[in-house]
């Protein structure tokens, strides 16, 4: 069974997520989320939100290099690096493999255009990381970073109450009374252990940058960036819906 992220109130996350309770819960519920969820999501819409996502995914490894140069600390910056490694040899070539099981080649990836919000997004995050400090730019990568794994975490527990178990406690990889879920390798990509673990070090490291530069006159400041980010990732989602 999946460890499950929780949101504490009395830490700096949850915090953030209490102060931005209605935008946190937009982003995590979002009818493209909850159309994924329930396999309902029309494939051109899902193709499209691909494409986005992995242009996202280079500004994104661009973002975690800035966390690296912006570290004070060499345990932080090792940290990044790991990250960083993840994103540039697994993750965006899994995301390249899974793009061309939906018909969409490497080609196409490499000549579509960011579409205003995904450049909005991105540009967002790298100018919070070159205009503040690493908290900042943690905090606007952090929506990112643990909000994939909760929303694949929640539709999984939905999902064991649709699958059969067998013995051997597996899926059976068959709905109870409806057809597979396309998006299930989707849902359980974002679940896995390795993306588990790297939210769960995030949190941590937002936490550790929190107790070392946070204080009252910074954290309004803080929860507006948080709340911007998860604006971002609505609009993201929305991106998804249009086609």
């Amino acid at each position: 069974m999946t460890t499950k992220i929780n949101i504490d109130k009395n830490t700096f996350f949850g915090k953030l997520c209490y102060a931005c309770q209605d935008k946190w819960t937009a982003y995590i519920q979002h009818e493209f989320i909850q159309k994924i969820g329930d396999g309902s999501l029309p494939n051109a819409c899902f193709q499209r939100y691909l494409v986005q996502d992995y242009l996202y995914l280079i500004q994104l490894a661009r973002a975690w290099a800035l966390v690296v140069y912006k570290s004070d600390e060499l345990e932080n910056m090792r940290s990044a690096v790991s990250v960083l490694h993840n994103l540039l040899h697994k993750e965006i070539e899994l995301h390249v493999d899974y793009c061309t099981s939906w018909g969409i080649s490497q080609t196409e990836l490499s000549n579509a255009i960011e579409e205003k919000n995904t450049l909005a997004y991105s540009r967002y995050i790298l100018d919070c990381g070159l205009s503040g400090d690493i908290l900042d730019l943690y905090v606007a990568l952090t929506p990112c970073n643990v909000g994939y794994v909760v929303i694949a975490q929640n539709l999984m527990n939905v999902e064991r109450q649709r699958l059969l178990w067998t013995r051997q406690e597996k899926f059976s990889k068959t709905f109870l009374g409806c057809s597979d879920n396309p998006y299930l390798p989707w849902i359980e990509m974002y679940a896995n252990k390795v993306n588990r673990q790297i939210a769960e070090q995030s949190i941590q490291n937002l936490e550790h940058f929190a107790n070392l530069r946070m204080n009252d006159k910074r954290l309004p400041q803080l929860v507006k960036i948080f709340g911007q980010a998860l604006e971002f990732e609505i609009g993201f989602w929305e991106i998804g819906l249009l086609s």
